[in-house]
């Protein structure tokens, strides 16, 4: 049966305005998941021995969109934006399903290091950044999204890393984690820390640029790191690691509950991106 919208409409206003209102919230939900998934809200770090893929990682933490939407009825979820734009009070296993159904990935730490330290350089023009669209981003926006990551001010914001501890056959600590293949695939791998890892908490601290500029394998800092001013609490088992910030300062939490619940504890997404240059 073939139904003439266009003439049904006319002669009824009411399904009229229901047709235009149906319209009008598909290009909306349209629109927002463009948004969500354009390449220009990702910086590009481009492939290197750690990922022989290029890699977008999203400027902001994740929010809520249409298509978060789908992924929640899939995982049964109640996911909302909290109070700053993105999505909270979800836990580290959620954190990872919801990236993965999103058809990304949940940043490994070795990965955030260079993440945090790209933003870093990028902001004090050191290096020169580039979105997934292979535009350059200007060193104000990277020095905003620096702060927000790593400069203690309110409010209470958090994100996870896919990166969890166990023990080995010996009792000595391992890190298990997504690593790229020869052939730019993902898969999860079981590695010891290095011997040169930091295994004592400083509070405070340490200092947040040694880290970046030398950490370990596994991007953790190492035992000569230098004093400072970033929170550091070491890996134990059974446990996930965050990147907290407040007013009170930053932390680099590597004993997280991975079952722990926070509206401002969100995640960031990631995506392995088309060449772009």
């Amino acid at each position: 049966m073939n139904i003439d919208l266009d003439r049904l409409s006319e002669e009824n206003p009411r399904v009229h305005k229901w047709i235009s209102t149906k319209l009008k919230n598909l290009k909306r939900e349209y629109e927002e998941i463009k948004e969500a998934e354009a390449p220009e809200n990702y910086v590009l770090l481009p492939a290197n021995d750690s990922h022989q893929v290029d890699i977008g990682v999203g400027l902001r933490r994740l929010c809520f969109s249409p298509l978060i939407s789908t992924i929640q009825e899939e995982l049964g979820l109640n996911l909302r934006d909290n109070e700053q734009g993105f999505i909270g009070t979800i836990n580290h296993e959620q954190a990872i399903a919801i990236n993965s159904g999103f058809g990304g990935f949940t940043l490994p730490l070795y990965i955030g290091v260079e993440f945090l330290r790209t933003l870093r350089d990028g902001s004090e023009g050191k290096i020169k950044v580039y979105n997934g669209n292979g535009k350059k981003i200007n060193k104000k926006r990277l020095e905003m999204e620096f702060n927000d990551v790593a400069k203690p001010k309110s409010p209470w914001r958090a994100e996870w890393f896919e990166d969890m501890y166990s023990l080995d056959s010996k009792r000595n600590l391992q890190v298990t984690c997504s690593r790229f293949n020869s052939k730019g695939g993902l898969v999860k791998v079981t590695e010891p820390l290095g011997s040169d890892t930091l295994m004592e908490d400083r509070l405070p601290g340490i200092n947040l640029d040694d880290f970046l500029n030398n950490p370990t394998p596994q991007r953790l800092p190492r035992k000569n790191v230098k004093k400072g001013n970033l929170y550091y609490w070491r890996p134990k088992e059974g446990r996930a690691v965050g990147f907290v910030v407040n007013v009170g300062g930053v932390y680099l939490l590597c004993s997280g509950n991975p079952s722990y619940l926070n509206a401002d504890l969100g995640v960031r997404h990631a995506k392995i991106l088309e060449k772009t240059r």
